[in-house]
């Protein structure tokens, strides 16, 4: 690939915050693949030890920080060309590692309720139909009592 290519592509990367974007959808995505395997132990404990699942999944909470920290710690350290690791702005490391760990938690928690309520009002849509059915079975159905009306 050309350098100079290269080059402006990094510089678009970072003037529109494209970096931080991507920091948060890649942390999005990690935590949803490692949250899985915990979840899983925790309830095959819950089961065998009788014991609530929270005792190991408080720790889930921590995992989109921890890669935010990660992934900004790289990112400073490739803006300043791989240099020393010890002239790095650590506190503007934590800010960013925070804030993004905190955007990637808001944003896949509101991703998960949009998908939980579109989900929940699929269901409700086929349990009516479902229960619309019924009462057309129910209708054509020579079992049917039929009620008489009082004059």
């Amino acid at each position: 690939m050309d350098e100079e290519l290269l080059k402006y592509i990094v510089d678009f990367l970072s003037k529109f915050y494209i970096w931080e974007i991507l920091i948060i959808l890649l942390a999005i995505l990690l935590t949803a693949f490692i949250k899985i395997p915990i979840k899983r132990k925790a309830l095959k404990l819950q089961k065998e030890l009788g014991v609530d699942k929270s005792i190991i999944t408080w720790v889930t909470a921590l995992i989109p920080y921890s890669l935010c920290l990660i992934m900004v710690f790289i990112l400073f350290w490739y803006r300043t060309k791989w240099g020393d690791p010890a002239a790095l702005d650590y506190a503007g490391i934590v800010t960013e590692g925070l804030l993004l760990g905190s955007g990637s938690i808001g944003l896949y928690e509101a991703v998960k309720k949009i998908i939980k309520g579109h989900k929940a009002v699929k269901e409700k849509k086929e349990l009516k139909e479902e229960q619309e059915k019924l009462i057309e079975a129910m209708k054509k159905s020579p079992f049917r009592v039929i009620k008489e009306e009082k004059k």
